[in-house]
């Protein structure tokens, strides 16, 4: 289609948004909201966000393209957003997890994690997208944060909560 280019490029764009706009201040609220309860709603949003899209197909001939086109935008535009909580988040309760000594190989570690998964993510997508097909690898997708949800619900602080942790709901 004549219009793939520009309809890939609007997917880029809404990526692109939450994180020049709510970047910055993100970390702030995450800060001050309850870490491990902060990643676990920003991933069970993502799953549910995410496995929101399956439906889009089915929805095809009732939603104009430029409808499919605008939901696939706010979805992949919510995705980010919630992932601008959930980084800051995540590498504040890891400070709060790991003794002082070991807070440099933790980091360290979380770095080249998340490097490796840039680089093998885009390479697995190609072959999982044309062999299993966008239903099953939107599945998997909507899975991985599930897997991440359930990883982060296992997690125990030995810390005791302070009271500066207000509600990830609430307003600090």
């Amino acid at each position: 289609q004549t219009w793939a280019p520009l309809a890939a490029s609007g997917v880029l764009i809404a990526a692109a948004v939450p994180m020049v706009i709510f970047g910055p201040i993100a970390g702030v609220f995450a800060d001050r909201w309850k870490k491990r309860q902060t990643m676990l709603y920003m991933d069970a949003l993502r799953a549910l966000l995410v496995a929101s899209l399956v439906l889009l197909p089915f929805l095809e001939r009732q939603i104009p393209l430029m409808g499919q086109l605008f939901i696939i935008y706010t979805i992949v535009f919510c995705v980010t957003l919630c992932s601008q909580f959930f980084q800051p988040a995540r590498f504040s309760l890891m400070s709060e997890l790991v003794d002082e000594p070991q807070q440099t190989r933790a980091s360290s570690l979380s770095q080249v994690t998340m490097n490796l998964a840039i680089i093998i993510g885009p390479a697995l997508a190609a072959p999982l997208l044309f062999t299993l097909g966008v239903y099953w690898a939107l599945i998997l997708n909507a899975l991985s944060f599930v897997a991440s949800f359930f990883c982060i619900l296992a997690v125990r602080t030995s810390k005791p909560v302070t009271e500066k942790d207000a509600s990830p709901i609430e307003s600090p």
